[in-house]
């Protein structure tokens, strides 16, 4: 697989209980990831939105990637991608371990809109704390669309 980072013009917390920001202690690249705490009692649905940089090719791409790292004890978490459009879109919720976890959803696997991937200008990060009724914090990390190199 190629990988190509993807570039954001900023990031922003949804929902009350969520609180965004940076944390350099936890990564698994670069200088930093970027931590979610919420309430799963308060929230079901705690998201990290981020905004592509105008201008930065998404095409081609075949998966969107993300590490996300769960911290010991907080269980019962689940994660998607949202793809924010005149209705929202999501992939197929994966169930968190502790530690780090690295999720990829197909980008076309049918959870996208009709128009596709060209029309996306935005990823939601999304938690499903369904199953987690409590106070907690993940980080997010490498946020990127990879191509397969073997097409045949």
């Amino acid at each position: 697989q190629s990988v190509f980072a993807v570039r954001m013009a900023r990031w922003s917390a949804w929902d009350k209980s969520a609180v965004i920001r940076l944390d350099a202690a936890r990564h698994t690249d670069g200088e930093h990831g970027l931590a979610l705490a919420f309430d799963g009692a308060a929230y079901r649905w705690p998201l990290a939105h981020g905004d592509f940089v105008p201008g930065v090719p998404t095409s081609g791409a075949d998966l969107i990637a993300v590490d996300i790292w769960v911290p010991d004890g907080l269980t019962g978490l689940s994660f998607f991608f949202g793809v924010p459009l005149a209705t929202k879109h999501g992939s197929i919720p994966v169930k968190l371990k502790a530690g780090w976890n690295t999720v990829r959803a197909e980008l076309n696997s049918g959870w996208l809109p009709p128009e596709g991937w060209s029309s996306v200008n935005a990823v939601e990060l999304i938690l499903d704390a369904d199953a987690c009724p409590r106070r907690g914090e993940v980080v997010f990390d490498r946020l990127r669309l990879e191509r397969y190199t073997d097409r045949r």
